[in-house]
């Protein structure tokens, strides 16, 4: 005794309009082989999307196969983290774990560009400065005298070409190899982290 079409219209109707619109389960395997990435989600939220696409499939929650799909998926880094996990832990659990991981390596990114604080940017002209002055006064003691020195003024570097700097001294210029100034540099006691900071 088979039940008619007549008799249960709604439950013929449901089972033909869901018949019609399911994905099939092949379909969905391929969207997950071929479509489904992490992207901009949270590695749980992709479990979850590929455990929605293997609903129908006979595979076990915690397949080798399943975690191995999950773990292609993930960034390189999640994955080495993820690789000191006890192999028994559940699948669910190693998606928490990855979402802490991806956590901590978009976190830290954040931290390591903000690491240098603004004064000390803010500081650095006239840091660069001080430097060029001192190059200046090295390059004066090093000097020479074809004349007798004024003290009343400074060598001024005008301007820097690749491998000199020309200086004025009372209205003349002079050419001055920076090797020459570099080793007199590093024989006075200027901090060495001068450049460094």
């Amino acid at each position: 005794m088979g039940t008619s079409h007549e008799a249960t219209p709604y439950n013929h109707i449901k089972t033909t309009v869901l018949q019609r619109k399911s994905v099939s389960v092949r379909r969905r395997i391929q969207q997950l082989l071929n479509e489904e990435d992490l992207g901009e989600q949270r590695p749980s939220e992709l479990l979850c999307r590929m455990k929605q696409l293997l609903s129908d499939s006979r595979l076990d929650a915690n397949s080798p196969l399943r975690q191995e799909l999950f773990f292609e998926r993930l960034p390189q880094n999640v994955v080495l983290a993820l690789a000191a996990a006890p192999d028994n832990l559940p699948l669910d659990k190693l998606a928490e774990q990855a979402d802490r991981v991806a956590g901590y390596a978009a976190g830290g990114t954040v931290a390591a560009a903000s690491s240098v604080p603004l004064s000390q940017l803010e500081n650095r002209p006239f840091r660069l400065e001080q430097l060029i002055d001192g190059f200046a006064e090295t390059v004066n003691a090093l000097r020479p005298p074809s004349h007798p020195r004024r003290r009343d003024h400074d060598y001024r570097p005008r301007f820097w070409k690749e491998k000199t700097v020309t200086i004025e001294l009372n209205g003349h210029e002079e050419v001055v190899k920076l090797d020459i100034v570099k080793s007199a540099y590093l024989a006075t006691a200027l901090p060495l982290c001068a450049f460094d900071c």
